[in-house]
């Protein structure tokens, strides 16, 4: 008789473990801190990313970068444009500069030409 009894139990099946009340508060405490980590580290990374933009704008290329490239009224270099050479000249597009415009100098006048900055010429 225990074979026949043996044959109608019942398969086992697996129960969800319900957490206790200890237990869910620490897995959201968890989660909490989770999302603020990652919310730190990602505040972090915004920063550090601006902050090395505004240092390469503002160090990195502020030499090579005349003051005052445009007059706002007409769209012109102001009178007293000045480049330190040829290549700040072109990293604005302001090349080739004609003698009596502003921003033009003997000094960067090559050939003497009346042309400061010209284009290069391959030969």
């Amino acid at each position: 008789m225990s074979e026949r009894m043996d044959s109608f139990k019942k398969p086992f099946r697996a129960v969800p473990v319900q957490l206790g009340e200890k237990a869910r508060a620490r897995q959201r405490q968890e989660n909490r801190q989770m999302l603020i980590g990652t919310a730190v580290r990602l505040a972090l990374a915004t920063f550090l990313v601006f902050t090395t933009g505004m240092v390469i704008t503002n160090f990195g290329l502020s030499r090579y970068l005349p003051t005052g490239l445009f007059d706002a009224t007409n769209g012109t270099r102001p009178a007293n444009t000045y480049f330190p050479n040829c290549s700040a000249a072109r990293a604005t597009g302001h090349a080739p500069i004609r003698a009596g415009s502003p921003g033009y100098r003997i000094g960067l006048d090559a050939d003497g030409d009346g042309i400061a900055c010209e284009p290069y010429v391959d030969r």
